[in-house]
């Protein structure tokens, strides 16, 4: 991945579609593109849906669906067959069946961008970066992560985050001054989750949330943590997209059609971690000091996702703990 980004040659690259799902696949990775008239449905190994003829072989074809984890592929007419190179060690050829194959395009390395670190978490490597293909975002598919039998090990991280102005909507908001020691930030940006059943309420300082607007398009990312629904495309950047009612083990619902969109930023890590999640529409801004009391009430949260809690206006407030989101 990080050879591809830093090299000079133009970068071709092809469109999948499986299903409702569009996928970019590196030209440099495909063999040849064929129709799937002569695709035999005998499988020649274990999770093949068949073979095609290639090279006076028979490459075993895999359905790109269910690589994916997506329900059954299922062969129609004007599928494609994408014949692939052999993996790095390899010598067979084998092959994909999608439903859609687009031209081929051609745009610079510069267009990509590593993946999220959490979506490199799991044993599913299936793609090597995102492609900013104009207003909208790709997963490139990984070869050797989606190749049943050659599961990738290697580990992208996220690039740190370029200086934004955080804004609520389309208001700016002004930062509020970096933190001395035995000194409060000024002011906290308090919320709840959408569909929450308990009576919480959480808040982040001004200076960890980037920005607050309508929900964004989701890009799914198979393989990744079930709290993980996605990515989003915040201001040409590929952003994780958490559920945190999931995360949190609660109850509630973060359908996000009555929601808003708020995006976060943790900085305690060397590599600065941008990710984020539904919450409720209704939100405050409230400026310190403030009375509170320590919450000896247990919240349902697991704790390591849990800075303190404190009970603010009878209400008990989670201070969360956002390097541990992505990571414990």
């Amino acid at each position: 991945m990080a050879d591809l980004m830093k090299s000079n040659k133009p970068l071709r690259y092809i469109r999948c579609t499986t299903g409702s799902e569009t996928y970019a696949l590196d030209m440099a990775s495909v063999y040849s593109i064929q129709r799937s008239d002569n695709l035999h449905l005998e499988p020649v190994a274990e999770n093949t849906i068949g073979w095609f003829p290639a090279r006076e072989e028979r490459a075993p074809v895999y359905s790109l669906a269910e690589s994916l984890g997506h329900r059954k592929q299922m062969n129609n007419a004007g599928q494609r067959v994408v014949l692939m190179n052999p993996l790095p060690g390899a010598t067979v050829v084998w092959a994909l069946l999608v439903d859609q194959v687009s031209q081929v395009f051609t745009t610079t390395p510069e267009a990509l961008s590593s993946l999220p670190a959490a979506l490199c978490a799991g044993t599913e490597r299936y793609f090597r970066a995102v492609l900013h293909a104009g207003d909208e975002l790709l997963l490139m598919l990984e070869p050797a992560g989606i190749h049943p039998v050659k599961p990738l090990a290697t580990t992208i991280h996220l690039p740190a985050a370029s200086d934004v102005t955080p804004s609520i909507g389309n208001e700016p908001i002004k930062l509020a001054e970096p933190a001395r020691k035995n000194r409060p930030l000024k002011q906290l940006i308090v919320f709840a989750l959408p569909g929450e059943k308990e009576p919480l309420q959480f808040a982040l300082s001004i200076t960890q949330v980037l920005e607050i607007l309508a929900p964004l398009p989701v890009i799914p990312a198979p393989g990744a943590s079930p709290y993980i629904l996605g990515l989003v495309n915040w201001r040409s950047r590929p952003v994780l997209l958490v559920d945190l009612t999931r995360r949190f083990n609660l109850a509630g619902d973060s359908d996000p059609s009555m929601s808003r969109l708020m995006i976060v930023r943790d900085t305690s890590k060397k590599h600065e971690q941008v990710f984020g999640f539904f919450v409720h529409p209704i939100i405050h801004m409230l400026r310190l000091p403030v009375n509170y009391r320590d919450c000896r009430s247990q919240v349902s949260i697991p704790e390591p996702f849990v800075r303190c809690v404190v009970e603010i206006d009878g209400k008990w407030t989670v201070i969360p703990e956002l390097s541990k989101i992505l990571t414990a």
